[in-house]
């Protein structure tokens, strides 16, 4: 890992990687795809500009900018491929987990699969008073 968290191959034009790679837009700078890559992984503004040693509201201009909007959009349209691609593995896996030996996998793979598809509906826990239980108590030792 490289000194800001993020893969060494991060930092170097070799290969392309899965966190970063160039735009089909105009060229960014290293530390422009370093602060939209962060943004991307989630991080809050604060902790990217602490990182790469500058202003949050630097941090906020990069990502709001034009340029930086047109990148983001890119990579998240490259994200939504590759997750288009795992798809078929996530169904054959929940196949296989269906016919499971342990019940519980198979319960869970059930679960996965009725609620990806909006079949599955949670019951709210029904939570009683400690009162009411000993009310119900009473009244069944009266009997």
């Amino acid at each position: 890992m490289s000194l800001h968290g993020l893969p060494e191959n991060l930092h170097t034009n070799s290969t392309p990687s899965l966190y970063l790679r160039r735009a089909r837009v105009t060229p960014l700078s290293r530390r422009w795809q370093l602060i939209l890559e962060y943004h991307l992984l989630g991080k809050p503004h604060s902790q990217i500009a602490e990182e790469l040693n500058i202003s949050p509201q630097t941090v906020r201009n990069v990502i709001r900018s034009d340029l930086g909007q047109r990148y983001l959009a890119q990579r998240y349209e490259e994200l939504d491929e590759e997750f288009k691609g795992l798809y078929r593995k996530v169904i054959n896996t929940i196949r296989e987990c269906l016919d499971s030996s342990d019940e519980r996998v198979r319960l869970l793979a059930a679960e996965k699969w009725l609620k990806a598809h909006g079949k599955f509906k949670e019951q709210p826990e029904e939570r009683v008073k400690a009162e009411v239980v000993i009310q119900q108590i009473f009244q069944q030792g009266g009997k």
